[in-house]
């Protein structure tokens, strides 16, 4: 007998009093964008170490030099895999969306849409928001029914296809329109994502 698979969102959903908690973190760099990546923050990290070894750092030479430049690197790519993770978090209420401590009605958000800076001017996915299907998932044997539907939104995944340039691939951002205000919902993410958490908010599924 088969293992059931285990459903993973890309995100976290829990129950938090009348309402649903999701929060999550962007996707961070991939590993062959960190190769790459170390390669070339390899010159900037020179150029630092240089002007380190001329100055307070002086008395160091040889491998420790070396170990100098190493280290700068490596900080440098660890603060842009930090940007690169956003974590995010907002509040499903029964009556709309709450996050950093304001509310958003329902009837007031204009739609769901997911966009992508690398590709300025494209709505990659749009979609209204299921405030009914969100009150309704507030119970555990709801909220169940609400993660099962999310596990792929096929008709919005052939809309965004591949990235197109170095980052593209984890720049996904799930937003909503409030008025004439655009609110990011998450951003830095993966397309996988992206699509999976664009599904559980307008059921695209």
């Amino acid at each position: 007998m088969a293992n059931p698979a285990r459903l993973d969102l890309g995100f976290r959903v829990e129950e938090q009093g009348e309402g649903l908690l999701v929060s999550g973190k962007g996707a961070g760099l991939k590993i062959g964008h960190m190769i790459l990546m170390f390669f070339v923050l390899l010159v900037p990290a020179a150029m630092i170490a240089a002007y380190l070894l001329k100055g307070p750092l002086s008395f160091l030479s040889g491998v420790m030099a070396l170990a100098l430049v190493v280290v700068i690197d490596v900080a440098g790519l660890w603060a842009i895999n930090r940007l690169k993770s956003p974590r995010f978090a907002f509040l499903l209420q029964p009556t709309g969306l709450q996050r950093e401590g304001k509310l958003y009605p329902y009837a007031e958000i204009g739609e769901i849409f997911i966009d992508n800076p690398h590709m300025k001017g494209q709505r990659l996915a749009s979609g209204d928001i299921e405030p009914a299907f969100m009150v309704a998932a507030s119970n555990p044997a709801g909220m169940m029914a609400a993660l099962s539907v999310v596990a792929t939104a096929q008709t919005t995944a052939q809309l965004i296809g591949l990235g197109v340039r170095m980052g593209a691939g984890v720049n996904y951002r799930v937003n909503m329109r409030h008025g004439n205000k655009v609110i990011r919902l998450a951003t830095s993410l993966d397309e996988n994502t992206a699509v999976s958490l664009f599904g559980f908010l307008t059921r695209d599924a």
